[in-house]
């Protein structure tokens, strides 16, 4: 049964590993913190070296929710609706270029051709979400097993290295991460947030257990708990949001978790860079916003690609710059950007997570057939989301 009461974690973290763990570190990898709780996992992991970012002492400080009910659960739901809707509505033309796209489409508005497919972001987000609904909570491992457990659309090369680690070289999950920067584990992150709203559970510390799974890399830990904790935000928040706040906050999380790691933008951006990420990231999204940079200008200008330092700056600048216009910033993501499924998957969720149901065109949600594979059940998504609407509100 996909939805239960079992193993929902209403245990509170403990500041100390020891007890549990230590009991399990002579077993075999795939057992070594089954007794563990994920905040235990990530202290013994960063403990032994196994996580490839700064261990930030805030990651254990674990957020109390100000919503609830009802309230948060529309929220909640209408962030991974727009997972979903962003994802359908970029995934047909992402390996096209913005000029491309404009020139056999025109303004892309509604799905392409009226079909609305899945790819790896939804795919990977919905994974996460049975999991949580299943256990309770964020459980690597299996997280692990479901990623692998069937065929995923439209991958990129990190995922598919994490495949290989895990069904050929059989890797613990702790191990099968691969330190690359690349947007694969920040398109899925965002369900990582609903356990904390339910019971005593910490979604920076899931953030970062969920992303080094397949992407074991510090920008992209920091990107995931960067989102997360920005939608965490979002979702209780109570009135305005605060833009400069949102970016502030994001890119203090960058700069705590990559530490002195200097990146550099790819051949594709016109500018160029070498440092830390955060700066890369603040300096971009400020002279776009000052300067009335349209989305196609700022793409052109540092790329908007798989890599997080153009998937980031570009979603960010999105959000803000639309932050009281969601369906046109969800429109400017789907054409204006190179990698439009995930950044309007990204922009969408957000968009979902502040505005609920008005976030997103009627049509978007009407047309939307809520697979998650290609031949799969129809309204499977539409099934999720009852269920993590009841998990909330029960």
């Amino acid at each position: 049964m996909l939805f239960d009461n079992k193993g929902r974690g209403e245990r509170e973290p403990n500041d100390t590993y020891v007890s549990n763990c230590s009991k399990t570190r002579a077993m075999c990898p795939e057992l070594k913190y089954l007794s563990c709780s994920n905040t235990e996992i990530l202290r013994a992991l960063f403990d032994e070296g196994l996580v490839n970012a700064v261990e930030w002492k805030e990651l254990y400080s674990r957020p109390e929710p100000k919503v609830a009910g009802v309230e948060v659960a529309d929220k909640v739901t209408h962030m991974l609706l727009g997972v979903a809707i962003g994802d359908s509505l970029g995934y047909p033309v992402e390996r096209l270029s913005p000029e491309e796209r404009s020139k056999r489409y025109g303004l892309i508005t509604s799905y392409i051709n009226g079909r609305a497919l899945p790819s790896d972001d939804t795919q990977l987000t919905f994974d996460t979400v049975k999991v949580i609904l299943e256990q309770g909570r964020v459980v690597p491992w299996e997280l692990a097993r479901i990623f692998a457990s069937h065929h995923i659309y439209g991958m990129g090369r990190t995922v598919r290295e994490f495949l290989r680690n895990y069904r050929e070289r059989g890797l613990p999950w702790y191990r099968t991460g691969v330190e690359r920067p690349s947007n694969g584990a920040l398109m899925r992150i965002s369900p990582v947030i609903i356990p904390n709203l339910k019971s005593k559970e910490n979604y920076l510390v899931d953030a970062v257990l969920d992303t080094l799974i397949t992407h074991n890399e510090p920008l992209a830990i920091a990107s995931s708990v960067a989102f997360a904790d920005m939608l965490w935000n979002v979702i209780n928040s109570s009135g305005r949001i605060d833009a400069k706040w949102i970016i502030e906050r994001f890119v203090h999380i960058i700069s705590k978790l990559t530490g002195d790691k200097k990146y550099k933008t790819r051949k594709v951006a016109k500018v160029r860079y070498e440092g830390p990420a955060s700066e890369f990231i603040r300096d971009q999204v400020y002279y776009a916003l000052d300067r009335g940079l349209s989305v196609q200008e700022l793409s052109k200008t540092i790329g908007s690609g798989g890599y997080l330092m153009e998937t980031v700056p570009n979603a960010l600048f999105i959000f803000v710059k639309y932050l009281n216009d969601p369906q046109r910033g969800i429109i400017e993501a789907v054409n204006f950007t190179k990698d439009s499924d995930t950044i309007a998957s990204l922009v969408a969720s957000a968009f979902g997570a502040l505005y609920g149901s008005q976030a997103f065109r009627r049509e978007w949600v009407m047309q939307l057939p809520g697979k998650l594979l290609k031949h799969g059940q129809d309204g499977e998504v539409f099934q999720l989301l009852d269920c993590v609407k009841a998990f909330l509100t029960s």
